[in-house]
């Protein structure tokens, strides 16, 4: 009877552990896939093309962007450009979406292109603001007719306005990476788990049909 239950207990032990080594070892040989994120939130200002979905899709996909944005990085511009994907979140937030097998190459791409963008965006931003501002200044000096007084001032305070309000573009948080498909360790745990599970229901399997017999 000791020698049955020493017997069982081995078999109880042993069989899972088996189950979960052979895994660790067959799951550690396959690579691990990773998904980043970068969400950009976009210039507010409508007449700023980097404002724009479609602009800033087609931008960050074009080739001289993205060698401008890994410069000195040794990237395979045109690997990243087969593999970066979009979505829309609201009304300004762009989603760079990137897959890879190392989770710290797909956190600096999604970071340097996010970066350059926001360069590009920026330098966009002061070239408007530039013209914006000039475009007061003249407007403020130039002499104006009673009758063009009221939609002059109109103008000039829906420019100084939009001065006011004028939001660049950012990266919203921080890049997130996240792994899409399951590390070598969860899976041997989950063979570990599964192969217990296997084995209590064979034992009970047994024991029923003894208990059957039985009666």
């Amino acid at each position: 009877m000791k020698k049955k239950i020493i017997i069982s207990l081995i078999i109880i032990m042993f069989l899972p552990l088996s189950f979960g080594v052979i895994t660790f070892i067959q799951e550690s040989q396959k690579p691990i896939h990773y998904n980043g994120n970068a969400v950009l939130n976009l210039v507010n200002i409508k007449e700023n093309k980097y404002s724009q979905f479609v602009f800033a899709q087609k931008r960050i996909k074009n080739h001289e962007f993205l060698e401008e944005a890994f410069k000195g990085e040794g990237i395979d511009v045109q690997q990243v450009n087969d593999q970066l994907a979009f979505t829309n979140v609201g009304e300004r937030e762009l989603v760079i979406k990137y897959p890879g097998n190392d989770s710290e190459t797909v956190r600096l791409i999604l970071e340097k292109i996010s970066q350059q963008y926001i360069l590009e965006s920026e330098n966009e931003s002061v070239k408007i603001k530039e013209l914006t501002e000039d475009t007061v200044q003249r407007l403020k000096a130039s002499p104006t007719t009673a009758e063009d007084q009221y939609n002059v001032y109109q103008f000039i305070y829906d420019l100084e306005l939009k001065l006011l309000n004028w939001e660049e573009a950012t990266l919203s948080n921080p890049v997130s990476i996240t792994e899409s498909s399951n590390s070598p360790v969860k899976r041997a745990i989950i063979s570990w788990f599964l192969g217990i599970s296997i084995i209590l229901l064979v034992y009970f399997g047994i024991a029923l049909i003894k208990f059957v017999r039985l009666k």
